[in-house]
C-alpha cells in the first residue's frame, strides 16, 4: 500500500505540474489570440490603406492627365490666337495700302474733275452756235468739217470713259476695303472667343491644380500611415515570433521535466519493488498490489515533425512544380509548391484538425504574372491553421476560400480551390508546414 500511495504521489505531482504548465498555456493562448486579432486588424488597415492609396494614385494619374490636355488645349488655343494677330495685322496692313490706293484714286479724280470743270465752264461761257459757225468756217470741205466735229465730241467721251474708269477702280477698292474690315471684325470676334476660352482653360487648369495639391497631400499621408503600420505590423510579427520560440522553450524544458519525472517515477517503482520483494521473500515476485495509480496526462507537446500524419492537401495531384529550400537568386522557397494539368479549381483540404487563424479572400487576380499584385502579402488569397502544439499550415494562391477565421476544420476538410492569385505564374497550391512559427518541409510528413 505504501508503494502504491507513493506512486500515487508522483503522479499527482506530474499531473499538477501538467495541469500548471496548461493554465500557463492557455494564458500564453490568450496572448496569442489577442496578438492575432491586433495583426488581423492592423492588415486589414493596411490593405484598405493600400487600395485607398491605389485609389488615389489612380485619381492623381486621371488629374495629371487631365491637366496635360488642358495645358495642351491651352497650347493650341495660344497658337490659333497668334495666327489670328498675325492675319489681323496682315489684313491692317491690305486695309492701310487700300486706303492709300483709295486716297490715291480720288486724288486723281479730283485733279481729272477739275480739268473736266474747267473745260465745262469754257465750253458753257463760250456760244456753241458760234463755235459751231467757226468750225464751219474754217474748214475746208464738208468732210473736214465732220471731222472736226467728230474729234470734238471725241475728247469729250474720253474724259468721261477715263472718269468711269477711275471710278470703276474705286468701287472696287472701297469694296475690298469693307471686305477686309468684315474679315477684320470676325477674327476679332474670334480672338475674342479665343481669349474667352483661353481664361476659361485657365480656370480648370488652377481647378485641377488645388485638387491636384489635395490628392498630394492625401498619398503623403496615406504612405506615411503605411509606414507606419509597416512598423506595426513588423513589430507584432516579432512579438508573434517571439511568443512562439517562449512557447517552445516551454515545451523543450516540459519535455526535459516529464522524462526527468518519468525516469524518476520508474527509478521510484524499480526501488519500491526491490523493496518489497525483499521484506516478502517467500511472495510470487510477479504477483504486486494492485495497481491504482492513474495514467499520466498525454503530453500535449510529444507531436514531432515527421509523424505522417498529415492528410495530402490536394487529393489526385501529387507533381512538385517547385519542391522545398528551392534557390530563387534572392530567397530559398520555404514551401511546396503542387501542380499538374487540370489542378485549376481543384479542392484544397485541410492537412489536419484545427482552427483557421488568418485568411484571405480579397484577391481578384487570378491569372498567372510575373509580378505580385500585393494582395495577401503575395499569397493572394490563403488561410493558415493552427493545429496545435506550435504546430500550423498555410494554403496560398487560392481563387477562393469557403471557410473564415475562427472556424474549426477537421483532416481533409474543403478549404477552398487552387487558383493562381496573387505572386503566382499560374495555377498550383503553395503549401507551407510550421513548428513554433518556423518553416520545414512538408514532405516530413509524408
Amino acid at each position: 500500500m505504501a508503494g502504491n500511495l507513493f506512486r500515487r504521489l508522483i503522479s499527482t505531482l506530474i499531473s499538477l505540474i501538467l495541469v500548471m504548465s496548461g493554465v500557463y498555456c492557455a494564458m500564453a493562448e490568450d496572448d496569442i489570440d489577442s496578438m492575432i486579432s491586433e495583426k488581423e486588424q492592423i492588415e486589414a488597415r493596411f490593405e484598405q490603406a493600400k487600395e485607398d492609396l491605389a485609389k488615389n494614385e489612380e485619381s492623381v494619374s486621371l488629374k495629371e492627365e487631365y491637366k496635360a490636355a488642358l495645358e495642351e488645349k491651352l497650347a493650341m488655343l495660344s497658337g490659333e490666337a497668334s495666327e489670328i494677330s498675325e492675319d489681323i495685322a496682315l489684313i491692317e496692313d491690305e486695309i492701310s495700302q487700300k486706303n492709300t490706293e483709295l486716297a490715291d484714286q480720288e486724288r486723281k479724280i479730283s485733279d481729272r474733275m477739275e480739268i473736266f470743270r474747267d473745260r465745262l465752264k469754257d465750253i458753257y461761257m463760250s456760244d456753241r452756235s458760234t463755235a459751231f459757225l467757226e468750225i464751219l468756217l474754217g474748214s475746208e470741205s464738208l468732210s473736214d468739217c465732220v471731222d472736226m466735229m467728230v474729234l470734238l465730241n471725241g475728247v469729250s467721251k474720253r474724259d468721261q470713259k477715263m472718269i468711269d474708269d477711275i471710278q470703276a477702280e474705286m468701287d472696287i477698292i472701297i469694296s475690298m476695303k469693307h471686305e477686309l474690315s468684315s474679315k477684320k471684325d470676325e477674327l476679332s470676334r474670334k480672338s475674342g472667343e479665343l481669349d474667352s476660352k483661353r481664361a476659361e482653360v485657365n480656370e480648370l487648369v488652377e481647378e485641377n491644380q488645388e485638387v491636384l495639391e489635395v490628392l498630394y497631400t492625401e498619398a503623403e499621408k496615406a504612405r506615411g500611415y503605411l509606414d507606419q503600420n509597416n512598423e506595426q505590423l513588423k513589430s507584432l510579427e516579432n512579438d508573434i515570433a517571439a511568443y512562439y520560440a517562449e512557447q517552445k522553450r516551454i515545451a523543450e524544458e516540459k519535455r526535459a521535466e516529464q522524462e526527468r519525472l518519468e525516469k524518476e517515477r520508474k527509478r521510484l517503482e524499480e526501488e519500491q519493488k526491490l523493496q518489497e520483494e525483499l521484506n516478502n521473500p517467500s511472495s510470487d515476485s510477479d504477483e504486486t498490489d494492485e495497481d491504482i495509480s492513474e495514467p499520466l496526462p498525454e503530453n500535449p507537446y510529444s507531436d514531432q515533425i515527421g509523424t505522417g500524419g498529415y492528410v495530402w492537401p490536394v487529393p489526385g495531384f501529387y507533381w512538385l512544380s517547385s519542391e522545398w529550400n528551392e534557390d530563387r537568386t534572392t530567397y530559398n522557397h520555404g514551401a511546396i509548391d503542387i501542380a499538374g494539368a487540370g489542378i485549376y479549381g481543384a479542392s484544397v483540404v485541410s492537412a489536419a484538425g484545427g482552427t483557421v487563424i488568418y485568411s484571405y479572400s480579397g484577391c481578384p487576380h487570378d491569372y498567372g504574372k510575373e509580378y505580385s499584385c500585393g494582395c495577401g502579402g503575395g499569397y493572394g488569397n490563403y488561410v493558415m491553421i493552427d493545429h496545435g502544439d506550435g504546430r500550423s499550415t498555410l494554403y496560398a494562391h487560392l481563387s477562393g476560400l469557403v471557410v473564415g477565421e475562427g472556424e474549426y476544420v477537421s483532416a481533409g476538410q474543403v478549404l477552398g480551390a487552387v487558383g493562381s492569385t496573387g505572386h503566382s505564374t499560374g495555377p498550383h497550391l503553395h503549401f507551407e508546414t510550421r513548428l513554433y512559427g518556423e518553416k520545414y518541409n512538408p514532405m516530413l510528413e509524408y
